[in-house]
């Protein structure tokens, strides 16, 4: 997971770029999406694939993004982030084009918006130029490591947003457990992935920067709980369309409750977690 921030570049007072990423760790982690096409491809960086896929991408997420944004605000309502706070801190790991972020935005006074990809975030940046939403999103080009040298401070944040992104990375444990230290006590963690099935399993089996095939409610919980989170809400919620098959997505939301640490042995899930197998 490691590797060296060469430079930084402030391109404006909103946004981080920190430029000459390893060429050869890029294909980790730190992009959204919502479409299972291909990722990496031969010779090329997942850097270079998503800046190459920036242009269309929001075209080819667009049935994702329609069902993923009202399931996001009703689940952030049931745990208590409900209408605008100009207090509360969101990270969106993996943003892209924003296409979460921006939403998350209305409920939050800051937003950092992550990705590995210039061009995804530069599209980003399009979207909310002149806006209100401008002024409250931050755009960060890096790739965050465990354990590294990031340019976020621990207990930053409120609620933590990684969507569709945990599948691309090999030490999800190591990931959960940064967001936890990213996090203020009682704060969410928001997770979006596929559920594992069998078309969504051909689809990312030979993908190189694919280390899970998909989860179940109940092993997207448990991890997320072994890594010291309270998780109150894990199940199916949707299934998208993308050309002509449709991928079903889990949603689990765990609060980072204080008293729990990170664990290497499972445990029983609490009385009140809602879970849909």
């Amino acid at each position: 997971l490691a590797r060296a921030f060469a430079s930084v570049k402030a391109i404006d007072h909103r946004s981080l770029f920190i430029e000459d990423v390893g060429k050869d760790n890029m294909s980790e982690k730190g992009h959204s999406h919502g479409d299972p096409h291909s990722h990496s491809e031969a010779g090329k960086t997942n850097k270079e694939v998503w800046d190459e896929k920036s242009g269309d991408y929001d075209a080819d997420s667009k049935d994702f993004v329609e069902k993923a944004i009202p399931c996001l605000s009703n689940l952030l309502a049931a745990s208590g982030v409900k209408g605008f706070d100009k207090d509360r801190r969101a990270l969106d790991f993996g943003a892209g084009t924003g296409n979460l972020a921006i939403p998350l935005s209305k409920l939050c006074g800051h937003v950092t918006a992550v990705d590995v990809s210039p061009g995804m975030l530069k599209v980003l940046q399009q979207k909310i130029k002149g806006s209100d939403e401008e002024k409250r999103i931050e755009v960060l080009c890096c790739e965050l490591k465990p354990g590294g040298n990031n340019p976020i401070e621990p207990n930053s944040f409120d609620v933590v947003l990684c969507s569709m992104v945990l599948h691309h990375v090999p030490d999800m444990k190591a990931i959960l457990k940064m967001f936890k230290a990213f996090l203020k006590p009682n704060g969410l963690l928001f997770v979006y992935d596929f559920a594992i099935e069998t078309k969504t399993k051909e689809k990312l089996e030979d993908k190189k920067d694919v280390f899970s095939l998909g989860f179940t409610p109940m092993s997207l919980l448990e991890l997320v709980q072994g890594c010291g989170f309270r998780v109150v809400q894990s199940s199916n919620v949707f299934s998208f369309g993308f050309k002509e098959f449709n991928f079903p997505v889990i949603a689990t939301v765990g609060i980072n409750d204080s008293m729990l640490k990170p664990k290497g042995t499972k445990t029983k899930p609490a009385h009140k977690n809602r879970i849909s197998l």
